[in-house]
């Protein structure tokens, strides 16, 4: 269950974050703002060197994030973004992915430059929030089956590698490609992303009641 080294990660950073907000804002919002800047800074230069427990390193390497994100919805960001915007955002998004290559904070890769790293995921982030705000105005089975899988994100979390990994097996055996080759085919990519949805999805609706399964599903 590799993916849920995120959520010891996740729970980290959110106490970091937490502390940092409690404690340093009061005093000063520079101070706190400042404060961000050098645990995220220090959990970069840390990984270069070693990985901390319980994915300390990410977890100070996401504080900007996290402030991103407070902000985010501080200003109701989300809101003010027109078309135009948007436009802008996709272009910075397809340039910095081409550019700053691969980034997994996993295997604390975090491409060739560690700034394009954070324009790029909030360039991504706020695409993806303002497409489900457009989505949210409209009622009907779309809608209601990404509304679904929004719901059932935990086993959608927990499934989706393991979903990959069969196709990939799959794939290479009708192809007779490696599997390297084959999980960096278009086609493939689009497939695994769309079946590491679906299928922990209807998992989720099938046998969402079993044991052990329950505890993943909404």
């Amino acid at each position: 269950m590799v993916p849920l080294w995120f959520f010891i990660s996740l729970f980290c950073a959110e106490i970091i974050y937490l502390l940092s907000h409690g404690v340093l804002k009061k005093i000063d919002a520079k101070i706190f703002y400042a404060a961000i800047l050098i645990l995220t800074v220090a959990g970069y230069l840390i990984s270069r060197h070693f990985f901390l427990p319980f994915g300390l390193d990410v977890a100070m390497t996401a504080q900007l994030f996290l402030l991103v994100g407070a902000l985010i919805k501080k200003y109701d960001l989300i809101n003010r973004i027109d078309w135009k915007i948007c436009s802008a955002l996709i272009v910075v998004c397809l340039i910095i992915c081409e550019w700053n290559g691969k980034i997994s904070m996993n295997q604390r890769n975090y491409g060739h430059f560690f700034l394009l790293m954070y324009i790029g995921g909030v360039s991504g982030t706020l695409l993806q929030m303002k497409f489900a705000d457009f989505c949210s105005r409209f009622r009907g089975i779309v809608t209601e089956f990404i509304e679904y899988c929004g719901k059932q994100s935990l086993i959608i979390l927990v499934l989706h590698l393991p979903v990959a990994f069969v196709m990939y097996d799959v794939g290479s055996m009708l192809t007779g490609m490696t599997v390297k080759v084959v999980r960096g085919e278009p086609l493939m990519i689009i497939g695994t992303m769309i079946a590491g949805v679906v299928l922990p999805v209807i998992i989720a609706k099938l046998f969402g009641d079993k044991p052990v399964i329950k505890y993943f599903c909404v």
